[in-house]
């Protein structure tokens, strides 16, 4: 999105006029759906093709039992790794949706943080603090396959 934050969400595949078809994904539920189908749904993307990942980004130092995806983060070497094996090149990263207050890592689940403060009350002390971090720390990357 242009001038600002890009938002995480389910899998969105446009064309622009002329170009190629790009997909921008939030990867968490999509990357376990790539992996159950045995690596069918990033492969699926043609020669040349753009795929898109705005992802809630775990640290590379936390458990890989807990940035599975199952919380909402993943690790970036993780998503990297997926999109390689499906034969596509890392083209891009952009730090233009990082958030270093949010340092999630065991027991933290991404849905604790705005827009949605699904673990705290209204006009709680624990859903100010939840504001102050903002929203979630997310990685943008851009993978092409290539010709």
């Amino acid at each position: 999105q242009a001038g600002g934050r890009v938002r995480p969400g389910k899998c969105t595949l446009y064309k622009p006029s002329g170009g190629a078809d790009v997909e921008f994904w939030g990867t968490d539920d999509a990357i376990r759906a790539h992996r159950a189908a045995g690596g069918a749904g990033v492969a699926a993307q043609g020669a040349g093709g753009v795929v898109g990942v705005v992802q809630h980004r775990a640290s590379e130092d936390t458990p890989d039992e807990w940035a599975d995806g199952n919380a909402g983060y993943l690790k970036t070497s993780f998503v990297v790794e997926a999109f390689e094996a499906a034969g596509f090149e890392l083209e891009e990263s952009s730090e233009v949706n990082a958030n270093p207050a949010d340092d999630a890592g065991p027991g933290d689940i991404v849905w604790r943080l705005p827009p949605s403060f699904g673990t705290s009350e209204e006009g709680s002390a624990e859903r100010a603090a939840f504001a102050e971090i903002g929203e979630s720390d997310r990685m943008t990357l851009r993978f092409r396959k290539p010709e």
